[in-house]
């Protein structure tokens, strides 16, 4: 995804609730995310972006207000 000559890595984490190795990002994704956006944003030894966005299906609606957050 592109917006204004910021590009960002967009995760559909429903995508990948199939498969088996994801589960321990999916239930601590707050742990998890920082980590993995430096390492996969990074230009020089990973895809390259500046930012990753983690699309979650949060059961509990003002949760969901919380749980936005941008790394980059």
């Amino acid at each position: 995804m592109q917006a204004l000559g910021n590009d960002f890595i967009v995760i559909d984490a429903q995508s990948l609730l199939a498969q088996a190795a994801t589960e321990t990002l999916l239930q601590h994704w707050q742990e998890v995310l920082p980590t993995l956006a430096q390492r996969l944003c990074s230009r020089r030894f990973g895809i390259g972006a500046d930012g990753l966005l983690l699309a979650i299906d949060l059961k509990q609606k003002q949760l969901s207000e919380l749980a936005i957050q941008i790394y980059g």
